[in-house]
């Protein structure tokens, strides 16, 4: 009877067929690793990639363990030397790490930030402390006043914001007010903005400072406003209770104040700022592209932009500043030389810089003319002597960075990918820490992966005109923007994104319609939820920035408010995000100055943590792609 067994089982085992690549790979898609593994074995398929993967997982539990002390050493350290913006970033990873620990350091936090003003601060201490968020949010609307009415009128300051509101009147006023009643994305309420523009008085009226410019006031009553017809009275009684202020002054405070009831990104942009905003949204920067560093008291280049004036000129990157123009950095002290050279190297645009530097004990004279530049906002895995980039990630698995969307980004991808259009099967895009910007960019991106439909649409009273018009040779209808256009190389390809809690606005756009439209999973954490976007509306005296469009997605949901929750969530401890972020910036080095010399070698990750062989979340994401690569049987 024993022997009938054995043969039973044998029979069994023999008729048992070896898991096959299909057979894992189904497991992976499915993201049942467990039962990859089982699969797999130690030398079935993909089995190298798992082991990979197990080991990746071990690192990181030990990095979480290794940089308990570490970040509450640095929150601890920040905190005593009252550095509030240096203590958010390890405060609120121990509080991810260690609530209860974290709980007294998050509050001894906030109320130091409450109490400089930090309005900023706030609300980030706000994005992490989900248990304490509403006192935090009603924190930072408090100190979004007073913080203003500290810094605009401390010193020479008050000079500057004295003359920005010079001619301003009830007429301009009234300007706004008819632009926001006419294009913003919601119907204002103007209760809301009439308390938030008193509430910016009553804030200026209790700081030393301003009351120097504008006298002594008498407390405003709360504002009776219920629709916008009301304000003019309101208006009224506040130029009466600042009899000696300036009244453009008094308009101008209580219009800034009156905007931020409405979102942190609609606001009065004063003419000196209008070109630096043409420059942001136009996607070129205006410094001089370079990372300065304090070493033994010597300010050194630590980093270049390519492209960049200072790289044109030919600077080298560890190249110690000398003179900028007349100023030598070494008659002052030490503390204060790199703040110096910081301000020193940022001047006008079109002005050119002499800069003496100091390399291999010589001196070399740089002139440099700081013209606008494009930054590298799109960039592959590994850049080649030449300080172009190689995607490759591994045979027909391309690897993209996009840091941002501006107007040229999508040209920058096809610029990346089209000499390996060819061999090209599958596409990480990695939209970590990407904060969006242009929107157009990021359909354009998306349009690469979907021949037709609909890609991403906008909502708000008042839409821009979209209409396409026609192909003035041939007489037809040109795409919509918004679109899909046939006839791409990387239609149908496998995509994978990375997300973390950084990106937001148009890379959650590009992310979610790539989901919704190619199939895309998404790797990483909970995006942002910023579907907001702004234009610039010139004035009589000045311009504005207004929320106009809130986005949407192919579906028509919505990511303002709400944000995209990975198809694969993988958080990132702080060491093992901290070594990923040295790790990147190393990537990002150029590999060769303007004169063909090579840089020296980039310093080495933190080696006070253990190591992390890779990035988690690009071999998750690899695995993915490799899997639903896999041919059925």
């Amino acid at each position: 009877m024993v022997a009938v067994h054995v043969i039973a089982a044998w029979l069994v085992l023999g008729c048992t067929a070896e898991p096959t690549a299909h057979d894992v790979a189904e497991r992976i898609r499915a993201d049942d690793l467990a039962g990859a593994r089982e699969l797999a074995g130690a030398q079935g398929p993909f089995a190298q990639h798992l082991e990979r993967l197990t080991r990746l997982e071990h690192q990181q539990a030990r990095l979480r363990e290794a940089s308990l002390p570490r970040v509450f050493d640095a929150a601890e350290r920040a905190l005593g030397a009252e550095d509030w913006v240096g203590a958010l970033l390890p405060s609120c990873e121990a509080l991810a790490l260690e609530p209860a620990r974290a709980r007294p350091l998050v509050e001894q936090l906030g109320v130091a930030l409450r109490e400089h003003h930090h309005a900023d601060g706030l609300r980030a201490l706000q994005a992490c402390d989900a248990s304490a968020s509403t006192q935090w949010a009603a924190a930072a609307d408090f100190a979004t006043h007073a913080g203003h009415a500290a810094s605009a009128y401390a010193g020479d300051a008050a000079i500057a914001t004295l003359a920005r509101s010079e001619g301003i009147s009830l007429d301009e006023v009234a300007w706004v007010l008819d632009t926001l009643d006419t294009l913003y994305v919601t119907v204002p309420d103007w209760a809301q903005l009439a308390e938030a523009g008193a509430a910016r008085l009553s804030a200026l009226g209790r700081d030393p400072g301003a009351r120097r410019i504008l006298g002594e006031g008498a407390p405003l009553a709360p504002p009776k406003v219920s629709e916008r017809g009301d304000i003019a009275a309101h208006l009224g009684a506040a130029l009466d209770a600042w009899p000696t202020a300036p009244r453009s002054l008094v308009l101008a405070e209580w219009t800034s104040g009156a905007l931020t009831a409405l979102d942190a990104h609609t606001r009065v942009v004063w003419p000196a700022e209008i070109a630096a905003w043409e420059a942001h949204h136009a996607g070129v920067s205006l410094d001089a592209g370079v990372e300065l560093v304090l070493e033994d008291g010597a300010v050194r280049v630590d980093a270049l932009a390519l492209g960049s004036p200072a790289y044109t000129a030919g600077m080298h990157v560890g190249d110690e500043v000398v003179l900028i123009g007349e100023q030598n950095l070494d008659t002052h002290p030490p503390d204060e030389r790199l703040a110096l050279a910081r301000h020193g190297l940022a001047g006008a645009p079109g002005s050119t810089l002499t800069v003496t530097v100091q390399r291999d004990a010589r001196p070399h004279a740089l002139d440099l003319t700081l013209v606008p530049y494009r930054p590298e906002l799109v960039t592959g895995r590994e850049r080649e002597s030449d300080n172009t980039w190689s995607p490759w990630l591994s045979p027909g698995i391309a690897y993209v960075r996009i840091d941002a969307f501006r107007p040229w980004v999508d040209e920058a991808f096809d610029d990346l990918l089209e000499p390996h259009l060819g061999d090209v099967r599958a596409v990480i895009i990695d939209l970590r820490g990407n904060g969006g910007g242009d929107v157009s960019a990021a359909v354009n991106v998306a349009d690469r992966f979907v021949a037709d439909g609909i890609l991403a649409d906008m909502d708000g009273r008042a839409l821009p005109d979209t209409d396409p018009g026609v192909d003035p040779e041939t007489g037809q209808a040109l795409a919509a923007w918004n679109d899909a256009v046939s006839g791409h190389a990387l239609e149908g390809v496998a995509v994978a994104v990375l997300v973390d809690r950084s990106t937001a606005s148009a890379s959650e756009i590009l992310a979610g319609s790539l989901r919704q439209r190619a199939g895309a999973r998404l790797f990483g954490e909970s995006t942002v939820g910023k579907g907001r976007s702004q234009r610039l509306v010139s004035g009589p005296r000045a311009a504005l920035q207004v929320t106009n469009l809130r986005w949407t997605l192919p579906d028509g949901s919505q990511v303002d408010g709400v944000g995209l929750e990975p198809d694969v969530p993988m958080a990132l401890g702080p060491g093992a995000r901290l070594l990923l972020e040295e790790r990147h910036r190393r990537r990002r080095r150029i590999a060769t100055h303007a004169d063909g010399s090579s840089p020296p070698t980039a310093p080495p990750a933190s080696e006070d943590l253990p190591p992390l062989a890779a990035d988690p979340v690009i071999t998750r994401a690899q695995l993915w792609l490799r899997a639903s690569l896999t041919p059925p049987e």
